[in-house]
């Protein structure tokens, strides 16, 4: 029989039980619906949530804990050394081994005025995360966040450009902010060499690597030796009287031959020869002007200062801002704000949580935070004993990108920022070694491998790392019982299909018993049983495809009006494979459910059913 024959007969034979058909029809389709939108949700979860927020390759790892009556406890060990970093590094299965240190003095942080309308105000922690290892990660999520942009739009200063961008040449551009992840441009002030790193002394108020030849100072760099002068403090931190030379040790400057080789935060002395990069000293119109970001903040220059500059009060350049040595003088360096890097999840417990108790507008588009200035004041706290006010700064901070590394409730700086006030603030003598040490894998599946490593090693995964892997492993406990549910609601479908066929047999078994007397084949009468299957296998199937992306996109629609935390907008992702095997599982399910009612046709006796009355 030929096959559009063959299902234009099993059509009609399914017109004459339309109930039947209808109640199988749509356990397919719900079977089928159930499975794809299953699907859909469990790898969102897998892809938008956990692999963004808590990627199963990536773990922390920090020294084992101890248990004093069930209470666990970090151990007052040195912390992790850079050989146990590299040791990690080396495992098999490790892309990378990035080391961290937290911040352990007070500080508190404000701002956000110009976004929220006031400033919010915090306790602050950080963690000090290393550059180089940072730039991917900053790159990555700052290009999944960049909008694209249709029109250039025109400008005169940056202010008239969208947030994320400034005005370069007219027209705004958009900015690399992930490039500004460094210390570069910020003086580290300090009071004696014990505050500085090993191989930098405190000299004129800030830490400066020192030096006894150019070999010594990486890059275009020289080394200044100055000479002894009544009243003049040697590269050591000695005081020169004039009678003693200054010990034969100097200290690294960039060379230059104009300001513009020292980049905004820097002129070029042109008395030294050759030339070097100095920063360039400011001075404040008032206390309360470190606590602001506008042009006040910016001071005025006092060095150098020669001529027109002088009558005219320049004021730091655009970019930086006047950071006080302390919060008790008016004197400092024109700088670049501190760059820090923010959890995407401290976004999303705003907009859940906190803009709803204070009544504030949500931030809807992480590109809005890009370029944010706030406040930092190392060494100040709300609620815990300050620091003495010598020890104590206030910085401007920006933010300059999104990672999962920064920590939920604080923020990344780089390492040595968070080294160098460890240092000042709190004089502690592990500064040398890391808290914890974040790890990435090549693949997923060496990720057990590695944790048995490390834990050979005498390490053991933070709170952070145990929590996400929990949740990974709930996750996946999830995504396999809602494709059971999909696949039993689809074993019921077939059994219904059976039931439906069989009453269909049935009904027809005199029509049946005839075509077999007037010689037809029994894999036509088969034929045509399995092609009924197959016909309520496609429509079913079909309708529950559409069905699920039209329950899908409702869904979609409710997160993002409820604005559930840690779930994004756009949740559900429907893998190219998902459609052809979800039609595919519909349809086999049809025919299985059709091979019973097949056989049973096939075994009727024609004499037996046509003997009948």
């Amino acid at each position: 029989m030929k096959s559009w024959r063959l299902f234009r007969l099993s059509i009609t034979h399914l017109r004459s039980a339309p109930i039947g058909a209808a109640f199988a029809i749509a356990g397919v389709a719900i079977g089928v619906g159930f499975l794809v939108l299953f699907v859909g949700v469990g790898e969102g979860l897998r892809t938008r949530v956990l692999n963004e927020m808590f990627p199963a390759n990536r773990v922390e790892f920090e020294p084992r804990r101890v248990k004093l009556f069930g209470i666990e406890g970090s151990p007052n060990g040195p912390g992790l050394s850079q050989a146990q970093v590299m040791a990690l590094r080396d495992v098999p299965g490790v892309s990378r081994a990035l080391g961290k240190q937290r911040s352990s003095f007070p500080a508190k942080l404000w701002g956000g005025a110009r976004l929220l309308g006031f400033d919010l105000r915090s306790e602050a922690f950080f963690d000090g995360l290393p550059e180089a290892l940072m730039a991917t990660e900053l790159r990555r999520s700052e290009t999944r966040h960049r909008r694209e942009r249709g029109q250039v739009e025109r400008c005169d200063v940056a202010q008239d450009c969208p947030a994320g961008s400034s005005c370069h040449q007219g027209a705004c551009a958009a900015v690399d902010w992930y490039e500004r992840f460094h210390d570069r441009g910020i003086v580290r002030h300090c009071v004696k060499s014990a505050e500085c790193e090993s191989g930098e002394r405190c000299i004129d108020g800030r830490c400066q690597r020192e030096c006894r030849d150019a070999s010594d100072c990486p890059g275009q760099r020289r080394c200044r030796n100055d000479a002894c002068e009544p009243g003049k403090v040697c590269p050591r931190g000695e005081r020169c009287d004039g009678k003693e030379p200054c010990p034969v040790v100097g200290v690294c400057e960039q060379t230059c031959e104009k300001d513009a080789d020292c980049g905004r935060d820097g002129w070029c002395n042109p008395a030294e020869r050759p030339q070097g990069c100095e920063p360039i000293r400011c001075r404040l119109h008032q206390q309360a002007d470190a606590r602001r970001i506008s042009s006040k903040s910016r001071g005025v220059i006092i060095s150098p200062c020669t001529g027109d500059s002088c009558r005219l009060k320049t004021p730091c350049s655009y970019g930086t801002y006047c950071a006080p040595d302390t919060p008790a003088t008016l004197l400092g360096f024109c700088e670049r704000p501190v760059p820090v890097v923010v959890n995407p999840l401290l976004m999303e417990i705003f907009n859940s949580d906190m803009a709803d108790s204070l009544n504030l507008p949500r931030v809807a588009d992480p590109q809005l935070l890009y370029g944010q200035r706030f406040h930092i004041a190392f060494g100040d706290s709300h609620f815990t004993e300050d620091a003495g006010t010598s020890r104590q700064q206030i910085k401007q901070a920006v933010v300059v990108g999104f990672s999962t590394l920064a920590p939920e409730l604080g923020v990344a700086l780089p390492l040595r920022l968070v080294r160098h006030h460890n240092r000042r603030i709190r004089g502690t003598q592990r500064v040398a070694a890391f808290d914890a040490v974040w790890v990435q894998t090549d693949r997923n599946e060496r990720t057990a491998e590695v944790i048995k490593e490390a834990e050979a090693m005498g390490l053991s995964l933070s709170r952070r790392s145990r929590f996400a892997r929990t949740l990974g492993r709930a996750v996946y406990v999830l995504y396999v019982a809602m494709l059971l549910l999909g696949l039993l609601v689809l074993s019921v479908s077939a059994s219904n299909i059976t039931q439906t066929l069989a009453m269909l047999v049935h009904e027809r078994r005199a029509e049946i018993a005839i075509l077999r007397a007037l010689g037809g084949a029994s894999w036509d009468v088969a034929g045509v049983i399995l092609a009924q299957g197959a016909v309520l296998g496609v429509v079913g199937s079909t309708l529950g495809v559409l069905c699920a992306l039209a329950v899908g996109e409702i869904l979609e629609r409710l997160i993002q009006w409820l604005q559930v935390p840690l779930l994004p907008e756009q949740l559900l992702v429907y893998p190219i494979w998902l459609i052809p095997i979800a039609l595919t599982i519909g349809l086999a399910f049809c025919l299985l459910g059709a091979i019973l009612p097949a056989r049973r046709a096939i075994r009727l006796d024609p004499s037996e059913v046509l003997s009948q009355p």
